[in-house]
């Protein structure tokens, strides 16, 4: 049997012949918002309706088969979700048409045509059974009150993802009296026209093979599903299997989302990496799931890794915001601790996060200093200045972060050892370093950075980098006019970017400064007071020369400022 079916179809055909939708009970939330309703709303309004090739294209589907006409959603349940809301918002305009006595008879028969879009009328109970079944937290809310059409539902103390479902109703009301205003026959019109000219890719996995285990299979075709969406479906499936206590299941899922509120804006996938990376071979987003799943095979283990995750939820967070709540405690220590974790930031560079994990989970907070300030050289050593492969860190940082985690290292001086198999020499940094330019409007901040930390290191008295208002100043300027052109000589852009061109002043000197040639600027830097401004007292003109040489005086202060003793 082939592992899964791959369709082309229309909404109409998707949801037609009696086919009914399952999200699995431990999957996501749903979270639309303004954003992602508006979106739709203007895709499918955009849709020439009279062109009949004119369609909009909705992505993947990916359905597990249960039976003729019951399919699990395993990807797609944002979209299905959003489509069935918009539905209902027609069923409740209808209906408040028929309330207002607008084409009575008509609007009664378009609502019962519309209605079979949603589900099919119970003979018993009398109350609809929706097509769509959604998970543990939004199905009550969903079916009990938006599919039962029920005028006011309750909006005091329901959870922000029912606000969502009743929110996204609302949007889709309102865009659709104001599009249609009273006729019901152009709001059917329109549902029926999106029913044909919405397309899906569907793929159906027959139920006879795992569902989780498509993961890999879809994701080198091209599908992107959530890793952490299928991680919590499986770890939760595993738990329920062996307990089924609603409970245990509630705890876990307040648990799951805390998680998620303390990422805050940081990815959760990211997280999930970084956490197994930490402790064990380099795997890719791709291989994720496959991997987590293969070693977690029992509900015990799934507990524990899911309680794992909540722990250290906060550091991992933390390592990616350097003005985290978590750093203001920490006395001496504080400074430090915000200055390489703001060099990793305004650099984005991301690989060495492993290593502070695994260090600041199983080191004392003097040794992860240590850990941070080796890995903020580095940052300026390897990635910012010399630009070296990735790769190569990348393997390297794994290794010691598994070690870490893994209790082989005991404090930073391993660390320190391990670093020196990549580390940039003195030589190799001051080369590089001396040719170094910067495309200043994309990395101005960068290397306004760079700037204050050497000037810190020099001037003890100086401002720290978190509370200075120090701009950047081009002395050679980057527009400059045939004064300079004529004073500079063989003038090219490639001297106006070099960080030796470069110069801190107030925002006030800066702006007076202008276009003024070297005499009048060097006069006003001087003055600045500042270190790296001081050394050019002694240049009588400003050309390439010039330029070479303060950048050369600068890497000789940088070797010495970003160095690890070994």
């Amino acid at each position: 049997m082939q592992p899964f079916i791959t369709n082309q179809e229309t909404l109409n055909s998707l949801i037609g012949n009696g086919k009914k939708f399952v999200v699995p009970r431990f999957q996501r939330d749903y979270s639309w918002t303004e954003e992602h309703w508006d979106d739709l709303w203007t895709d499918m309004t955009a849709i020439d309706f009279t062109n009949k090739e004119d369609s909009h294209y909705m992505g993947y589907m990916v359905l597990q088969q249960q039976s003729d006409t019951e399919f699990v959603v395993v990807d797609g349940q944002q979209r299905i979700t959003t489509l069935s809301i918009l539905i209902i918002a027609a069923l409740y305009r209808i209906d408040e048409l028929i309330a207002n006595g607008i084409d009575i008879q008509d609007n009664e028969k378009r609502k019962e045509v519309l209605s079979n879009y949603i589900g099919f009328v119970n003979p018993i109970t009398l109350s609809r059974d929706s097509k769509l079944t959604l998970n543990r937290n939004n199905n009550t809310y969903y079916r009990s009150y938006l599919c039962q059409l029920v005028k006011n539902p309750p909006l005091a103390n329901i959870k922000l993802t029912e606000k969502y479902l009743i929110n996204a109703r609302v949007f889709f009301e309102e865009r659709l009296k104001e599009h249609f205003a009273d006729d019901g026959q152009k709001i059917i019109e329109f549902i029926n026209n999106i029913g044909y000219r919405l397309y899906f890719t569907t793929i159906i996995v027959s139920d006879d093979i795992n569902a989780y285990k498509i993961f890999e299979t879809l994701n080198a075709r091209g599908v992107q599903l959530s890793t952490p969406d299928l991680l919590k479906n499986y770890l939760f499936s595993l738990i329920a299997k062996e307990n089924s206590h609603d409970s245990i299941l509630d705890d876990l899922d307040d648990i799951w989302e805390n998680i998620t509120t303390q990422l805050r804006s940081n990815s959760f996938s990211d997280f999930i990496r970084t956490d197994w990376n930490s402790k064990n071979p380099i795997t890719s987003k791709n291989e994720l799931f496959k991997k987590i799943s293969s070693d977690i095979k029992i509900a015990e283990s799934s507990y524990k890794y899911i309680n794992t995750l909540h722990e250290n939820v906060h550091i991992y967070s933390a390592l990616n915001d350097y003005n985290d709540e978590l750093w203001q405690n920490m006395g001496n220590n504080k400074q430090e601790i915000k200055l390489g974790l703001y060099t990793l930031d305004i650099f984005n560079v991301r690989q060495p996060i492993g290593i502070l994990y695994s260090a600041y989970i199983n080191f004392e907070l003097e040794e992860f200093v240590k850990v941070l300030r080796y890995i903020e050289v580095m940052t300026i050593r390897y990635n910012v200045i010399c630009g070296l492969h990735a790769r190569d860190q990348e393997g390297l940082y794994n290794k010691i972060a598994r070690a870490i985690s893994n209790k082989e290292y005991s404090n930073a001086s391993n660390v320190k050892k391990m670093l020196s198999q990549i580390y940039p020499d003195d030589a190799s940094f001051i080369s590089a370093f001396e040719k170094k330019e910067f495309k200043v409007q994309r990395s101005n901040q960068a290397v306004r950075f760079l700037l204050l930390r050497l000037e810190n290191y020099l001037n003890s008295n100086s401002t720290g980098i978190f509370d200075n208002d120090l701009t950047l100043e081009h002395i050679l300027p980057e527009k400059p006019n045939q004064g300079w052109i004529d004073s500079f000589g063989e003038y090219t852009n490639y001297f106006v970017q070099k960080l030796g061109n470069l110069a801190l002043l107030s925002a006030k000197d800066n702006k007076n400064i202008g276009q003024s040639l070297f005499e009048n600027k060097k006069e006003i830097l001087v003055k600045s007071g500042l270190q790296t401004n001081l050394m050019l007292q002694d240049y009588t003109a400003w050309d390439k020369d010039a330029i070479n040489k303060r950048q050369k005086e600068l890497a000789k202060y940088a070797k010495t400022l970003w160095r690890i003793n070994f």
